[in-house]
């Protein structure tokens, strides 16, 4: 099974409700869409399986989260005028999934040219490599350092969560300070013996 594909939801502690097949791609959009470009997103609207369990919606971003700074906190995706999410949630059906992720991929090709390359944190897609790009945007590294301070031992986790720092590499006023040392350390070395 893939990232995200299987969610297993209980209803009171006793019953179980069954497993849930979950697919998704969403992205944020900057620009109007001309209405040719609306025209050819309709043609592949109109092949949208009927199967009830696919849904494709434009989610209004502007107003006043729009007026915050896109590095004041992690959510990044300030200055954006709507979000595509595209999905299906259904049964875990070889024939459904087939043919609705087939549909997905579809409409996400009809507008890749709408794509702003950013997409949001909560729309886990694990077909990405991408995607801590994709999420954070410029905050990025700011927020794997607050990981880093906060969260060193990588407790809280899953398969897109922010990484830990990569202590292997350190910042360049650190590695100064470090090859300072290293540099008085091979001094002394190499002058000790002459001291004797």
């Amino acid at each position: 099974m893939e990232f995200l594909e299987y969610t297993t939801l209980w209803e009171d502690e006793e019953e179980l409700i069954p497993p849930v097949y979950l697919y998704g791609k969403s992205f944020f959009v900057e620009r109007l869409v001309t209405p040719s470009e609306l025209e050819e997103i309709g043609h592949v609207i109109q092949k949208m399986p009927t199967n009830g369990y696919v849904n494709a919606r434009i989610v209004y971003e502007g107003g006043i989260p729009s007026k915050i700074l896109r590095n004041a906190t992690a959510y990044v995706h300030r200055d954006f005028l709507y979000s595509m999410q595209i999905e299906y949630v259904g049964p875990d059906d070889q024939q459904l999934v087939a043919s609705s992720k087939e549909w997905i991929g579809e409409l996400v090709n009809a507008t890749t040219f709408m794509d702003s390359g950013e997409s949001y944190q909560n729309w886990a897609d694990g077909e990405r490599t991408d995607f801590l790009q994709r999420h954070y945007a410029e905050n990025l590294n700011e927020l794997i350092k607050i990981k880093g301070k906060w969260d060193e031992q990588n407790y809280f986790q899953m398969p897109q969560s922010l990484p830990i720092p990569d202590t292997s590499s350190v910042s360049g006023g650190a590695q100064l300070f470090y090859k300072s040392i290293f540099v008085l350390f091979l001094c002394q070395m190499y002058l000790w013996p002459h001291k004797l």
